[in-house]
């Protein structure tokens, strides 16, 4: 339910809970998934940035369950392209039910030049430092050759994905880009180690064997390609649900109405500390069902050894009794 059926603004202090309902904000937590992890969780925020910048075409990388590309087209964006390598059937619905919504299923960032020019882009795909690096970069010279200002979107801009790639599909990528990687293990807040209990693809995404360093990382990604255009560009980051940093044209008439929206939300240090806990009871939760699990298995083993040591002993039982009554004959 939660993601298509979002409560609105109007809605919230509902949410809150009234005198005569004070289990509303209860049956809230009860509907949201345990870990939010989606781009669609900012859409009050970036329609917003839509009402404020209204562009003529947004173009997302990465499309999830189309629901961000619907937030996009009910906030007042007239045409919405995304680009995403294996959409998901939810994805391909959302594109067969709306006529403004263009699908394109070729890998990124190779595609995004010969894409439409675009003043609004999203990036959720592959959350590594050459991808990213690559499709900023080809965004920045897209929107440059045509003269247009840039509103651009990034997802997963903070922990884990920050300063340690992630690979959906290292094999498509050349090996220069490609750092050591597994696909066991995981991050978690509680090591600076890989663990098996911390955020582990279970097959869908490898995960760098180190972070930090150079090229490493979403956020290093963008900041080395904006790095020497602070006159022409601006970083604001909400350190909320994985982090969002939204990249904008310093110069564009909407600048000053986009900052100042930006503004309470903007590496905000009571955001940050929410973000953390939130990371950290969550893995906390992660590790004890891991224990929970390991426990499990070891009883199994436990009792499978009982069982058959129960069998033997049973099997001698029964051949001693056979064994006396042959002997009282």
């Amino acid at each position: 339910m939660y993601g298509d059926e979002r409560p609105g603004r109007e809605d919230v202090a509902s949410l809150l809970g009234t005198r005569e309902d004070p289990y509303a904000q209860s049956r809230l937590a009860r509907e949201l998934p345990l870990l939010l992890h989606s781009i669609s969780e900012f859409e009050e925020l970036i329609t917003e940035l839509v009402r404020v910048v209204q562009p003529d075409r947004a173009i997302e990388i990465g499309g999830e369950t189309g629901s961000s590309a619907r937030a996009y087209l009910s906030a007042g964006v007239p045409e919405v392209i995304t680009v995403d390598v294996a959409p998901t059937t939810e994805l391909r619905a959302t594109a067969e039910q709306y006529e403004q919504l263009t699908l394109v299923t070729e890998r990124s960032p190779e595609v995004l030049g010969s894409l439409p020019a675009a003043t609004m882009w999203v990036v959720d795909g592959d959350h590594n430092y050459g991808v990213v690096h690559a499709e900023l970069s080809a965004i920045l010279d897209r929107n440059a050759s045509e003269g247009i200002d840039l509103l651009a979107v990034f997802h997963d801009v903070l922990w884990p994905c920050a300063r340690r790639d992630q690979y959906y599909a290292p094999d498509a990528l050349a090996p220069e880009q490609v750092r050591p990687h597994t696909w066991d293990l995981g991050a978690t807040v509680w090591s600076d180690e890989l663990v098996p209990d911390g955020f582990v693809g279970k097959g869908a995404y490898a995960t760098a064997l180190e972070a930090g360093g150079e090229r490493n990382g979403v956020l290093t990604a963008i900041e080395d390609v904006i790095a020497g255009r602070e006159d022409e560009l601006e970083l604001a980051i909400v350190p909320a649900v994985f982090g969002i940093g939204v990249l904008f044209s310093k110069r564009a008439p909407w600048a000053d109405e986009v900052r100042a929206l930006l503004r309470p939300w903007d590496r905000s240090g009571l955001l940050l500390r929410l973000e953390s806990n939130r990371l950290a009871l969550f893995l906390r939760v992660l590790s004890l069902q891991r224990e929970l699990s390991d426990r499990v298995q070891r009883f199994e083993r436990h009792s499978a050894s009982l069982d058959a040591e129960i069998s033997r002993l049973r099997s001698e039982l029964a051949a001693a009794r056979a064994a006396a009554v042959g002997d009282e004959r």
